[in-house]
């Protein structure tokens, strides 16, 4: 896996949930992580901070944009 791509809003756990328990695995800690979301929040986007975040997609987005932000995060 070279990316992870989350959306905040899932049915049984939240995204920030999500990622923090693929930050406390081994295999998957240092993986790039992007938002992609319609929230909003200070809260949750400090939270994504904390949590090592690579990128922040907000919902409505232009598909260019969305490539954009792939194809950077996949150079580093």
């Amino acid at each position: 896996i070279a990316l992870l791509i989350v959306d905040l809003n899932m049915p049984r756990m939240d995204g920030l949930k999500f990622i923090s328990h693929v930050r406390n695995n081994d295999l998957f800690k240092d993986k790039p992580i992007i938002i992609l979301t319609t929230d909003v929040s200070k809260r949750s986007k400090q939270k994504a901070k904390e949590l090592k975040v690579t990128g922040w997609i907000q919902k409505p987005y232009k598909l260019s944009e969305f490539v954009d932000i792939v194809k950077r995060t996949l150079a580093q």
